[in-house]
């Protein structure tokens, strides 16, 4: 199977094509958005973008199937992109209150090898509500980092996802400016073909003091055909290379997790997939450690209805013992073939 790059930074995008199971890969185009003589029509600037996007990445591969993406709103004969702060944002909101709106998705689609290639506009035509001064600042006090979106405003949570009170045409482009219906039809198109089965998504977690383990692990289910996932950064940690975090970490661990909201990543993670793998070695004196972060991680997987594997036998030297056996459900033996 071909491999495909998605050529975006975007979580929301990420989130939403993994749920599809089929392996894949982020690489952000880092193109300059705001080239000379850009297109006036919405549909076109979205579709050029797309473009752009896709072709600057083509170039960093020899093989596999990119896709670009870029979205707009459209309202008001205004072309909306995302705000620059949150004063922008809250003069957005109101403009649109009441008011009738566009939501465009330019998608463009090329296979390296083949060279074929492939250009769409998704859209999406919604209705806002009308909406107070009030409303709008008990969403930004939720929301203070509100400015992620291209519409201006998060859709799908927080108090905002009352905003609109109608749409029509793809949701998935509305909600995560990724059409997939219209994504999985282009690649059709131009000869991709599924998987004769999905991959088991499995989310690797343990002490960031195991974080190199946790890294070979990554790669070992890889070479297997697993899909594992694991936070970025962790990667970063096993090699040293987060240098800044890490010194964040030695100093204030407990403020790193709540400013980059860590635990609220690891449970959407666990969530969104099939299993966990708890990566479990000597630590602190204990033997096959499991510390509270790794113990609340295996409780988001057995409450989301997720196989928990256990990679080493259960530590006999914690208070939680009972916990951690009424929850995991296959114990490795350090056998990662014993995965099923």
């Amino acid at each position: 199977m071909k491999k495909i790059i998605l050529a975006t930074a975007s979580p929301y995008r990420k989130r939403a094509f993994e749920t599809l199971g089929i392996d894949f890969e982020i690489c952000p185009s880092d193109i300059d958005e705001r080239f000379k003589n850009r297109p006036k029509d919405p549909r076109k600037l979205v579709l050029e973008l797309a473009k752009r996007k896709c072709e600057a990445v083509a170039e960093r591969y020899k093989k596999g199937i990119i896709i670009g993406f870029d979205s707009v709103a459209y309202c008001n004969g205004k072309i909306l992109e995302k705000p620059k702060n949150l004063k922008e944002a809250k003069k957005r909101i109101l403009m649109m209150s009441s008011r009738k709106f566009d939501f465009y998705t330019g998608l463009y689609i090329k296979d390296i090898e083949s060279g074929k290639n492939i250009g769409k506009i998704a859209e999406t035509k919604g209705e806002m509500r009308k909406i107070s001064k009030e409303e709008v600042d008990f969403y930004h006090k939720q929301d203070q980092k509100g400015i992620g979106y291209a519409i201006g405003f998060d859709v799908k949570y927080n108090f905002s996802s009352t905003f609109v009170k109608e749409i029509r045409g793809s949701y998935l482009n509305f909600l995560d400016g990724i059409p997939l219906e219209e994504i999985l039809e282009m690649l059709y198109k131009i000869g991709f073909k599924l998987p004769e089965k999905p991959k088991m998504k499995i989310t690797v977690s343990g002490s960031i003091k195991f974080a190199d383990r946790l890294v070979e692990v990554y790669r070992e289910l890889e070479k297997m055909g697993y899909d594992p996932m694991m936070h970025e950064e962790m990667f970063g940690i096993a090699d040293g290379s987060a240098k800044k975090l890490l010194k964040g970490i030695a100093t204030n661990h407990a403020k790193i997790k709540r400013e980059n909201k860590f635990i609220k990543w690891w449970h959407d993670c666990i969530k969104s997939g099939d299993a966990i793998l708890v990566c479990n070695y000597d630590k602190n004196g204990i033997k096959n450690y499991i510390g509270g972060n790794t113990l609340m991680e295996i409780g988001f997987a057995h409450v989301n209805d997720k196989k928990v594997f256990l990679l080493n036998p259960i530590p006999e030297d914690v208070s939680y013992i009972d916990e951690i056996k009424a929850m995991v459900d296959v114990v490795l033996k350090g056998n990662l073939n014993k995965i099923k």
